[in-house]
């Protein structure tokens, strides 16, 4: 993909790929990038562990997306092992951001999971030199997974706009009829007893007093009116039910459409009413309890998990916003109180509260991990929490962060699983 070359070419003249003047070896690398962003389009899961540990420089030997990465250079660069003595993690880094920036241009899919995923990292890393081009490619990222959002959660139907098939009523297209052959000289034959052949009238209209003439005359007139009359009306008919049958499937058509436009229109409304309601109660559905029954971080993922599910995927960036809010309503100064997430996992270690049922199935229990499964980790195994921080995350074990922000972090990964899991897009957006 010339987007793959241009960017990658953009990190080599930043000194960031180290291939020298060796030209076969940077196509081989542009090419890796390509296949890599395959493997991301047909297993979107793999593009979340790949985007925390591009976006991370401190991401250790020895990671599986590491792995990936490796395997798609040496397809392309077979004297790519030869070429480094230690692992490359800088390059292989590179590789990875550029099969991920290849794969959103693609998919809208694969563009918000990436952004979700990088949203809860991103702001909490220190990049070097690459750092502007992976902020700047992100954010359009984010803005195409927005847009792909908000057509599903705010589109807005509109009978006169084109949203639905324009309604084509049928002409009846009957042809005039023509008199067959030998009409005329039926009615000839009504008239008098000539010319010769079929049923003649036997008598002629100039006979003085012939009463009979007309009466052998109108059955035979009506009868040759009618065989015409049936000719056309036939012909009309069989005109008027292709017609039908046409205007019946454009109905079909139509009110298929406007049905599916109802439906939208209701689910969305329906959504805003039950997040509305959701934030007004202050309950979750998930654990059947009042989030102020529970501790802040507790409550910060159940309140999370709730709204995902009310709101599905993908869901607009307001939607996390409206979350921070309904947590300080719930939590009140504790929503808004910066907190260790040393202590936030901790505490969920300590009070579990029955938020452990609510998490995920984890995607991978090695190398850099997601939130939740970070979570899952440091609250179902006996490591010290710090101790999973430094080996899972690149995140200083002092970063504070408040109950809102956290949930607004679990809200990202519960979204980013989800679209993960969803069936691979099979057309480009």
């Amino acid at each position: 993909m010339e987007g793959t070359k241009e960017l990658l070419q953009s990190l080599l003249d930043l000194g960031l790929i180290e291939v020298g003047e060796n030209t076969e070896a940077f196509q081989g690398i542009v090419a890796a990038a390509d296949d890599l962003a395959q493997r991301f389009l047909q297993s979107p899961s793999l593009s979340i562990a790949s985007t925390l540990v591009a976006l991370d420089k401190n991401a250790p030997v020895g990671e599986p997306s590491f792995k990936l990465a490796k395997e798609a250079a040496t397809s392309h660069w077979p004297t790519f092992s030869n070429r480094f003595k230690d692992e490359p993690r800088q390059i292989l880094r590179m590789i990875l951001f550029a099969a991920l920036d290849a794969a959103s241009q693609t998919s809208a899919q694969v563009s918000a999971i990436i952004w979700l995923t990088s949203e809860n990292t991103f702001p909490y890393l220190t990049l070097g030199k690459e750092g502007e081009i992976f902020r700047a490619r992100l954010a359009v990222m984010a803005e195409r997974a927005e847009a792909a959002a908000l057509n599903r959660f705010l589109q807005v139907y509109n009978l006169t706009k084109g949203v639905f098939p324009s309604l084509k009523v049928p002409e009846i297209n009957a042809q005039p009829v023509n008199p067959p052959s030998g009409y005329n000289d039926k009615l000839v034959r009504a008239v008098g007893p000539h010319p010769q052949g079929g049923d003649q009238n036997p008598q002629f209209p100039a006979q003085a007093g012939n009463v009979n003439w007309s009466q052998q005359f109108a059955p035979r007139m009506a009868a040759a009116i009618a065989e015409l009359v049936n000719q056309g009306v036939e012909a009309t008919t069989a005109s008027g039910n292709a017609a039908l049958k046409a205007l019946s499937v454009e109905m079909g058509q139509y009110l298929s459409k406007f049905e599916e436009a109802l439906k939208h229109v209701s689910t969305r409304d329906s959504v805003r009413v039950d997040a509305i309601w959701w934030s007004e109660a202050l309950f979750s559905a998930s654990l059947r309890r009042g989030y102020r029954e529970l501790h802040s971080e507790s409550a910060a993922l159940a309140m999370a998990c709730d709204l995902h599910q009310l709101v599905g995927v993908p869901a607009p960036v307001s939607v996390s916003y409206f979350l921070r809010e309904t947590a300080v309503k719930a939590l009140g100064t504790l929503g808004n109180t910066p907190l260790a997430i040393r202590l936030i996992l901790e505490n969920l270690k300590a009070h579990p509260e029955g938020v452990d049922a609510l998490l995920p199935e984890s995607l991978s229990t090695e190398g850099r991990l997601p939130l939740l499964d970070l979570v899952s980790l440091a609250t179902k195994k006996p490591e010290a929490v710090e101790a999973v921080l430094r080996g899972h995350t690149g995140f200083d074990p002092k970063l504070k962060l408040t109950a809102a922000e956290f949930a607004a972090m679990c809200l990202r990964d519960f979204q980013a699983r989800s679209l993960a899991h969803d069936t691979p897009e099979s057309e480009t957006k």
